[in-house]
């Protein structure tokens, strides 16, 4: 169907004035994307440095123009589960699955099949892709800093 360039001018306007918003629910189903990422993690929210790790990704939500969804689990596989299932019910389009302390971990069977990036943790498949930090490099730095040789 084609609209008069002025036409549609008037339209977007008269929207505008309205403050007229897209439905995203209408929006998602016919795109099949909700624009929403969801971040599960054990105890990260409550910790200032792990608090960094929720900042960085709810800033790079915000930067895509993407919803980023938190939920902390406090370790309960029961409350994880059902975190899951409610997430995986929204239709969120990724995961981000998020631990305090890093370590080798089991990612939950619900998330297998679904976009998901693990931050702080490895999956003990290994089937999954991770973002750990390098604390090899880490020490080597601080060696440096002190000015101490840092050969192997």
């Amino acid at each position: 169907m084609r609209i008069a360039a002025a036409t549609a001018a008037r339209v977007r306007d008269a929207a505008d004035s309205l403050g007229y918003r897209p439905n995203a629910v209408a929006l998602a189903l016919r795109s099949n994307s909700t624009q929403t990422i969801a971040m599960i993690s054990d105890l990260i929210a409550t910790n200032e440095y792990s608090g960094q790790m929720v900042a960085g990704a709810l800033e790079t939500a915000h930067a895509q123009a993407k919803l980023l969804i938190v939920a902390e689990t406090h370790g309960d596989p029961d409350i994880e589960n059902a975190i899951v299932q409610d997430l995986l019910d929204r239709r969120v389009d990724g995961f981000i699955y998020a631990t305090e302390v890093t370590r080798i971990t089991k990612l939950p069977e619900l998330l297998t099949g679904h976009h998901t990036v693990m931050l702080n943790c490895i999956d003990e498949d290994n089937q999954t892709p991770s973002v750990v930090p390098d604390e090899r490099a880490a020490g080597v730095l601080a060696l440096a800093a002190l000015g101490t040789d840092t050969k192997d």
